[in-house]
Parts: C-alpha cells; sequence; structure tokens
C-alpha cells in the first residue's frame, strides 16, 4: 500500500466538519447551560491540577515511597474500565451481530476511544518520566511484568479500537468485525492483564489472588452498559424510540443478570476472607 492509496482510503472516511462557532451555538436551555458550566469548571480543575503538579512534582498527589499508589491511579482505572466495557457494549452488534445493539456500536467504541486516551492521559501525569517509560517500553522490555504487558496491550487494544471506528464510519462492517473482534481480545487480555497487577500484590493480601483479574472483566461490562443508559439518556432526551428501548431493555436484562453474578462473587469473596483462616485478610 502507497501514500496514495493511503490517502485515497483517509479521504473516504465520512466525516462532519465542525467549528468552535458550532459548538458554541448550542441550545441555551437551562439543562445544557449547567453542563457547560460544569464542564468549563472541570476544566478550569484539570488546568490548575496540572499547574500544580508541574511546580511541585509528583509529591502534589500526597504520595510517598512507601504508598507510591495515590488518587490518579483510582482515576486511571475507571477510564480503563469503562474503556473495556464500552468495547465490549459496541461489539454486541458489530462483531457478535446482534442486530438490536447494532445502533449503539458506532458510540459505544468512539466512547471505548475517549476514555483509554483519558486513562492514558491520566496515568502520564502519574507517571514521572512518560516519555522515557515509552522509549524504554520498546528498548528493554520486561516480559514478566504485568505493568509491561498492561502497557503494551492496552496500545494495542486502542490501535485496534480506532481502526475498527474508522471501518464503522465507512460502514465497511466485514473489516471492522475483524478489527473489532481482535481489538476485544486484545481489549479483555490487557484488562484481565490490569487486574492481575493487584492479583500479584503479596503486600496487599486482600487483594492477593486470582479474584480481581475476573471481577475486573465483569465491572468493566457492568460499567460500559450504565454507560451506554447515560449515552442514550442524553441522546434522546428520555423519550426513546421504539428501536432504542428495545436495545435499553436488552441491555438491562444483560445487566441484572450481571449484578446478580457480582454479588455472587463478592459475597463468597467475603466470606473466604472473614472465615478462610488466611493471614491479614479477616483484619482487613
Amino acid at each position: 500500500m502507497n501514500i496514495e492509496n493511503v490517502k485515497e482510503f483517509i479521504s473516504t472516511i465520512p466525516y462532519n466538519k465542525i467549528s468552535l462557532k458550532d459548538i458554541l451555538a448550542f441550545e441555551k436551555t437551562p439543562r445544557n447551560m449547567l453542563l457547560a458550566v460544569t464542564t468549563l469548571a472541570f476544566l478550569a480543575m484539570f488546568v490548575i491540577g496540572v499547574a500544580i503538579y508541574l511546580v511541585h512534582g509528583h509529591h502534589a498527589y500526597n504520595v510517598t515511597r512507601e504508598h507510591p499508589w495515590g488518587l490518579l491511579i483510582a482515576v486511571y482505572i475507571f477510564f480503563v474500565v469503562s474503556s473495556t466495557g464500552l468495547c465490549i457494549v459496541g461489539s454486541l452488534g458489530d462483531v457478535f451481530g446482534f442486530k438490536d445493539y447494532m445502533a449503539i456500536s458506532k458510540r459505544a467504541i468512539f466512547g471505548s476511544i475517549v476514555t483509554i486516551l483519558s486513562g492514558f492521559a491520566v496515568i502520564a501525569f502519574e507517571i514521572g518520566h512518560p516519555v522515557t517509560m515509552l522509549i524504554y517500553n520498546v528498548l528493554s522490555p520486561g516480559l514478566t511484568s504485568a505493568i509491561w504487558w498492561m502497557g503494551t496491550l492496552y496500545g494495542l487494544y486502542l490501535t485496534f479500537m480506532i481502526i475498527e471506528f474508522v471501518f464503522l464510519l465507512k460502514n465497511d462492517m466485514k473489516m471492522a468485525k475483524y478489527f473489532g473482534l481482535t481489538g476485544l481480545l486484545v481489549g479483555l487480555a490487557a484488562h484481565s492483564n490490569l487486574g492481575s497487577v493487584f492479583g500479584f500484590l503479596n503486600a496487599r493480601p486482600i487483594s492477593n489472588g486470582v479474584f480481581y483479574p475476573t471481577y475486573f472483566i465483569l465491572t468493566a461490562f457492568i460499567t460500559g452498559i450504565y454507560l451506554a443508559f447515560i449515552m442514550y439518556g442524553f441522546r434522546y432526551q428520555l423519550k426513546f424510540d421504539d428501536v432504542a428501548k428495545k436495545l435499553l431493555t436488552g441491555l438491562a436484562k444483560i445487566q441484572g443478570l450481571l449484578i446478580s453474578i457480582l454479588i455472587f462473587f463478592v459475597t463468597w469473596k467475603l466470606l473466604t476472607d472473614i472465615y478462610g483462616g488466611m493471614p491479614n485478610r479477616s483484619e482487613v
């Protein structure tokens, strides 16, 4: 494939031109104004947070060598959990062929791209030298490190999600299915590997074990469905047509099953922690 073919491929991707004027020309309803003010407030807090980080460095997060994981780790996990969940929801239609869920595929895959990029942005401010990390991630890979595999797999996952989204825009469902399936498998592997980062913690007996790699995938699916509900709530302003009602009803049934399974898993996790006789688990 030469440069001309690449240019031709890119030129055939449909898109809508949106200017800053178009963004600011939204309907000035009370709800929209509240959302606009909230968005500006979050952006202002982000800028202030970045400024404090640049001035004070890693100490701004109130972390130490003894407790190196702070609030940003939790934020990072939220975003990557959301991304994996939206990927699963989007795959129901374009990968697995469930017609009722085809309508949400583009939104869900786009949401998965936005949230994984948000996760990368957060972790970039948590890592002391993100550029150095990217360089040595390639030059000296730690094949026995779960964190190295996490970063590598999530990078591949983002690549496949972007390619899948491009083919969805072009309505090339065959290629979107291939890349979507590959991206889904890589994303599940990455997310399960993220759970294993906590499962390998011998210093934290409460998290050590095989529970978290499975738990992370289950909670990702649950989070993805909740975000799909929010997306459709804003899109249709709670005035759903028949297609949307059928889709949301199906997702609600899946959600009920997933939450029941989660309750079952967590209940047995708590019981084994409390009564299993493992040191330092029942105390926690």
